[in-house]
């Protein structure tokens, strides 16, 4: 209403200011296309997801390699790893949409995946590889960071028209190849610079897919 209040006010003042003055300024349309607006949501949050699954792909296959070589744990702890991973992220994905209700989509997104983020540079910067403090940190990034799509998805739809969402939806085949293409590099780049920087190459790409939720 303030806002609304405020329109008019502007237009009354154009008017008593005379036709010269309205004609030197831009048209409302110019204006708007100048700004980011609701046409803009879908492409960025695709970009955003497909960001994300490059640099995930970089490192994320590499992690059991990582608990081995680095950690020195058998592959049975890594394996139930994977089975804790999976329900972990179940469980906060549930808990996340509850939160979405109070502090909005975006916000739970743009905070959740700020905080993996954080957890995974921890990982990478960590001087005690001690796998009792680094096995917890590695599950918590990654519920955090997998519980966030369902929300994700859910405002990508929002601002698709029901005709197009099936072309969206095929966007996913492209992240999945991606993600699996990015994982050789991964491999190159954990055999030249070892598994902790590469993580830090993960986490500033994956920032820079947060920052576009912004």
């Amino acid at each position: 209403a303030h806002a609304a209040g405020e329109a008019a006010s502007s237009a009354g003042a154009g008017v008593a200011a005379g036709a010269g003055q309205v004609g030197s300024e831009a048209p409302p349309h110019r204006r708007r296309s100048a700004r980011l607006g609701p046409q803009h949501v879908a492409p960025l949050i695709a970009v955003a997801d497909l960001t994300g699954k490059l640099a995930s792909g970089l490192s994320m296959r590499f992690f059991l390699l990582y608990f081995w070589r680095e950690l020195g744990l058998p592959p049975t702890v890594a394996m139930l790893m994977l089975v804790g991973n999976n329900l972990g992220s179940a469980a906060w994905t549930i808990a996340l949409q509850r939160l979405s209700l109070r502090i909005g989509r975006v916000s739970t997104i743009l905070l959740v995946k700020s905080c993996g983020v954080s957890l995974l540079v921890v990982v990478a910067l960590c001087p005690l590889q001690d796998p009792r403090l680094i096995l917890p940190i590695c599950l918590l990034r990654s519920w955090l960071m997998n519980s966030t799509l369902a929300l994700s998805k859910s405002v990508l739809n929002d601002y698709v028209p029901k005709r197009h969402r099936a072309k969206w939806a095929s966007l996913e085949s492209v992240n999945t190849s991606t993600w699996a293409g990015s994982a050789a590099l991964g491999g190159l780049l954990s055999d030249r610079i070892g598994y902790r920087h590469t993580f830090l190459v993960t986490a500033a790409l994956q920032a820079v897919g947060v920052l576009l939720y912004t």
